[in-house]
């Protein structure tokens, strides 16, 4: 029996045990199978197989910002998270067609940068945050004073499953608020989806006595870790009315060991602190 006599119904049973790479490519070797597998790929289920068999631990939820997968939901765009993850793992750099090089920044330097869609924010020295757009070759887009000092770190909040969840890959934002903490001890929450930095119902947050040298988040929860040798964790709640916002509430004050905290990890409610050579758990 050649491989164009096999029934359509054997080869949905074995097609549905390949991993995703072979499952696609499955499809080029004839008519049959190429029918077969198109059959098979509009389901949902097989893609979620997929990416549970194929995409190591840890990986989908940062494929999705930063959040517990309900692995039940079909909703969830399973091929759309699966491509993100091959294609993330296939393309090297030399493949990138659009490079840009800014050197407007020597006297106030990028301290840090997060991603979100089709924008770049960058934190800078001077405790000011840019957003740049990808796909317009005009430079900045916005520019706010968020902070009085030195932008340290910044977090991306979706809440609202704006990014890929639900691969809605129109949104220019695949985020609704940042997170960005500074030199000057303050934490600053800031609405995305308009004027950055100016909405009457951003937050400013007043917790550490001293520079917060990171901040993480996963889920509806983020960490911060402070000079001061304390970590906040804090829990976010969407609010609608009268206007999209978050509500923060202080959830713990974490006092750190005697030695210096100078970054944490925050993954699944648990809060831990590494010195290069080994993980200390501050919060489980």
């Amino acid at each position: 029996m050649s491989i164009q006599q096999v029934p359509a119904e054997i080869l949905e049973i074995i097609f549905a045990n390949l991993d995703g790479t072979s499952f696609c490519r499955a499809k080029q070797v004839c008519k049959l199978w190429c029918a077969v597998v198109h059959k098979l790929q509009n389901s949902k289920k097989i893609w979620r197989k997929f990416c549970i068999q194929d995409i190591p631990d840890g990986v989908i939820e940062e494929l999705v910002s930063y959040k517990t997968i309900p692995y039940k939901n079909l909703n969830v765009d399973w091929l759309d998270i699966y491509k993100q993850w091959h294609f993330g793992k296939v393309i090297k750099p030399r493949h990138l067609s659009k490079v840009f090089e800014v050197q407007a920044f020597c006297s106030n330097p990028i301290t840090c940068i997060a991603t979100s869609g089709s924008w770049v924010v960058t934190g800078h020295n001077n405790g000011v945050a840019y957003v740049w757009s990808i796909s317009d070759d005009d430079g900045i887009e916005q520019k706010s004073d968020l902070h009085l000092k030195a932008i340290t770190d910044i977090a991306l909040v979706d809440l609202l499953n704006l990014g890929t969840y639900y691969g809605l890959r129109t949104l220019p934002w695949s985020h609704h608020h940042m997170i960005t903490v500074s030199k000057d001890g303050c934490i600053r929450i800031s609405f995305l989806l308009d004027s950055i930095g100016r909405s009457e119902y951003d937050l400013t947050l007043h917790k550490h006595s001293d520079v917060i040298n990171s901040v993480r988040i996963f889920g509806k929860q983020f960490a911060a870790c402070s000079r001061d040798n304390t970590v906040t964790l804090w829990d976010l709640d969407v609010l609608r009315s009268p206007y999209l916002h978050l509500k923060a509430t202080l959830l713990h004050i974490i006092i750190g060991p005697a030695e210096y905290i100078a970054d944490i990890g925050f993954w699944n409610n648990k809060t831990w602190k590494g010195d290069g050579n080994c993980m200390q758990t501050l919060w489980a």
